[in-house]
């Protein structure tokens, strides 16, 4: 079984190495230099400041809608500064930023698994490169879901980390606040990682270690409220109600490819998500300070704490909603997880471990069989976007409308007008094409 498993595990990496170059490929071709939907608001209700200064902190950490995105807001104003926001750079820097998500489960499955069941996670990885991620990676402001993610996923390591050092502890605590002030998604996920890290060290009798670890991480959440403003936010479905649970259901397999609306399916998927995390837990020796089952643990928490945050603010808006292709990426984190969990749980049974990874992956690759039409996730987008550069264009320099709806819902006239003033990358190409095609 070991020969077939290496075999299986260079196969794997030849197609996840394939994966990638498609995917990056089809983001390099949609990546056209023009802002979407919520961009556009660095132009008018959030205009970037034309200064480094007080200005430009007051700016990185304001609201946008309920969200703070910190690193997001700090990436875009340093494109700014360098170049005027390359739209297009941004949305490459994000596809960089998406890939280091597969690059850390890669790390910890080399950490927490033997070598023999490495496959199976490199397989899991694939799915994170198919073409139902465009709206994610073709999207430059979606670099906060990937700022979120990574800060959630690299601090719950840390905070898990064996030699269980200070300096770990504290980066993990400095990485789940930051997460915060990426998404606020991210604030529940926290809470549930806290919650299994304090289990973690009351198990390990380290509870003082933990509440030092903690109480920084406390204060973060509270100053994220800080000027917080309600605002126009959708209407909140009661925890308790089925259109609650039924997006609920279906945003978990949304996360494992599922596009039709199906509660049933999403509680089955549900189910097996759960199972190897049950299995490993009913495991003594895992419950009893085993730092690698508590750091899945704490993943799985965080992920179902996200879809909780998630069904909660969304679930009024419409059951289509559950399948927002910027979801699907948040459950299919449970992916790796649940492999690693299964390879820890039974270890000495290799057949038992690979009967059930080759279940899962065999059930995931079924959901994700239509999921893999690049030039059609992609292709759309770069279209509005392609369409939106011509209409942009005649505003500019033709007299056309300026209300380009496909790019933002309100007129957009006085936001293209902003960007001409602070000279915005995108403004700065057109009128150099312009210049060229009216010279002699």
């Amino acid at each position: 079984m070991d020969r077939f498993l290496q075999l299986f595990r260079y196969a794997a990496a030849v197609v996840l190495a394939v994966a990638v170059l498609f995917n990056a490929a089809a983001v390099n071709s949609a990546a056209v230099d023009m802002p979407f939907m919520d961009e556009w608001e660095a132009y008018a209700h959030e205009p970037l400041p034309e200064a480094l200064d007080l200005s430009a902190l007051k700016w990185l950490v304001s609201q946008h809608n309920e969200h703070r995105i910190v690193p997001t807001r700090a990436l875009t104003y340093a494109l700014y500064l360098w170049n005027g926001w390359s739209v297009r750079q941004n949305a490459l820097i994000g596809f960089g930023l998406y890939c280091g998500i597969a690059v850390f489960w890669l790390v910890m499955a080399w950490r927490l698994v033997e070598a023999r069941y490495l496959g199976f996670v490199v397989f899991a990885l694939v799915f994170f490169f198919c073409a139902r991620h465009a709206e994610n990676l073709a999207w430059a402001y979606q670099t906060s879901f990937h700022f979120a993610l990574l800060n959630f996923l690299i601090g719950t390591a840390f905070l898990f980390a064996p030699r269980q050092r200070p300096w770990q502890l504290a980066l993990g605590a400095g990485l789940l606040t930051l997460g915060v002030y990426s998404l606020a998604a991210d604030l529940v996920a926290a809470i549930a990682v806290c919650a299994v890290f304090a289990v973690f060290k009351i198990v390990r009798g380290e509870t003082r270690a933990g509440i030092l670890t903690i109480l920084p991480i406390a204060v973060g959440f509270a100053l994220y409220f800080v000027g917080l403003e309600p605002g126009a936010v959708a209407p909140r479905a009661a925890l308790t109600s089925r259109a609650f649970r039924d997006f609920l259901f279906n945003l978990v397999s949304h996360g494992f490819g599922v596009e039709q609306w199906s509660p049933r399916i999403g509680r089955t998927w549900l189910a097996a998500a759960l199972f190897p995390f049950v299995a490993l837990f009913l495991r003594r020796e895992a419950r009893r300070g085993d730092q690698g089952a508590y750091f899945l643990f704490a993943i799985c928490g965080g992920v179902l704490a996200m879809y909780f945050a998630i069904a909660y603010g969304r679930s009024m808006n419409g059951p289509e909603q559950a399948k927002a292709g910027r979801y699907a990426v948040v459950g299919l984190l449970l992916l790796p997880a649940m492999l690693l969990a299964l390879a820890r749980w039974r270890p000495e049974k290799p057949a038992v471990v690979v009967t059930l990874a080759t279940l899962i992956l065999g059930a995931a690759f079924v959901s994700h069989a239509d999921n893999w039409n690049y030039a059609a996730s992609y292709g759309m987008m770069k279209d509005l976007k392609t369409r939106g550069t011509d209409c942009a264009r005649a505003y500019y320099f033709y007299g056309g409308s300026g209300n380009c709806y496909w790019l933002y819902p309100a007129p957009l006239p006085p936001y293209l007008d902003t960007a001409r003033a602070r000279g915005a990358h995108f403004y700065k190409e057109l009128e150099a094409q312009h210049k060229e095609l009216a010279a002699p």
